[in-house]
């Protein structure tokens, strides 16, 4: 599937085209604002703060997963109600494990969606960084941990991944170039899960990728209780303790630096009030971090499994191998679902890192 996009050939015509990149066909009184595709489960790495490597423990065995054409269904339903040049982040587990990850974006991309895919970047090599910038993917975000392979390759729990992802990145660069492409045509950036294994180094990591030609950002998560463990509140007192960092004043140094590096005009994309909600999570994890309510009533997720969320804390509201996108967007029950996010007062992982307003 991923040769059908080589550079040069022409590209087959996707399912249902007929909907033009800058045709709506569909008014509804609530846009998404931000959507999240889960393409798979699947993981090799063995992070410290992630066991995607491990069976899923929160979907039965044998569950069908996400086609090819239901991942083209939902994409297609969802460009009727969202504008040209919204964005869909396509994520996992490791994302380019499916073999249709190009064939779906270059899809996204003729409806005229803005697409970002997450990846450890182990997988990259010439040919599937040629194929991912023919598949007209306008972002990756790769995971980048430390400012050296130590630091890196120990919490992601693959010797040699911080060496390879750099050849990874190097390969997309070359392409890019020879393409004759800029660096905001397809765009690199880096996201870091800030926990005690890596606290101290977060700063000189911020230096490593201000210093870099060619990554343009560097964004922040912190700990949360690991993917695919739990539920546990009290998950960063037991079991992943060595996660979650002890010294305060420590916390409070790395952050007052954090802010002072986006004062100077740093590759931190963060706002300040981000930051400034990270550190407090760190001092108290138990109090909630955001002034106002939560806005994931406003986004849209599709699992590995089909299943549609506003918010995965919450029920589905249809799955997407036997409802269509529009009807579950404007259904009863995601109405109600609405109502109950508006109301959470609950510190998760969407919350604190992914979609913090204030």
């Amino acid at each position: 599937m991923i040769k059908e996009f080589l550079f040069g050939k022409r590209r087959r015509r996707p399912i249902t085209s007929k909907l033009h990149a800058n045709q709506k066909t569909h008014t509804t009184k609530f846009k998404p604002e931000f959507c999240n595709i889960s393409v798979n489960e699947e993981c090799f790495f063995k992070c410290k703060m992630c066991y995607k490597w491990q069976p899923d423990k929160f979907i039965p065995k044998n569950t069908p997963k996400l086609s090819t054409q239901d991942l083209k269904k939902f994409i297609f339903g969802l460009r009727k109600i969202v504008d040209k040049g919204f964005l869909i982040n396509f994520a996992g587990g490791e994302t380019l494990l499916r073999k249709d990850m190009f064939e779906v974006i270059s899809y996204a991309n003729e409806l005229g969606f803005t697409t970002n895919l997450a990846s450890n970047g182990w997988l990259i090599n010439r040919q599937v960084a040629k194929d991912m910038i023919d598949s007209g993917l306008s972002s990756i975000n790769f995971s980048i941990d430390g400012s050296n392979s130590k630091i890196h390759d120990e919490m992601r729990g693959r010797q040699g991944s911080f060496n390879k992802l750099m050849k990874g990145i190097n390969y997309l660069v070359d392409y890019r170039q020879k393409k004759g492409m800029n660096k905001m045509q397809f765009r690199i950036a880096a996201q870091a899960v800030i926990c005690d294994l890596n606290l101290k180094d977060i700063p000189t990591l911020v230096e490593m990728i201000n210093n870099h030609p060619h990554i343009l950002s560097i964004k922040f998560n912190v700990v949360m209780e690991p993917n695919n463990t739990g539920p546990n509140p009290e998950w960063y007192k037991n079991e992943f303790s060595y996660l979650w960092p002890k010294n305060i004043n420590l916390v409070n140094n790395i952050f007052d630096k954090l802010i002072e590096l986006k004062t100077n005009g740093s590759k931190i994309p963060d706002e300040f009030h981000q930051l400034e909600a990270y550190r407090r999570y760190f001092i108290d994890p138990e109090k909630f971090v955001k002034r106002g309510h939560c806005n994931f009533d406003k986004s849209i997720n599709l699992s590995s499994t089909g299943d549609m969320f506003l918010c995965f804390n919450y029920a589905c509201i249809g799955n997407i191998k036997n409802m269509d996108f529009i009807t579950a967007w404007e259904s009863d029950k995601s109405m109600t679902v609405r109502q109950e996010i508006l109301k959470c007062n609950k510190n998760c992982h969407f919350l604190v890192n992914c979609n913090l307003e204030e």
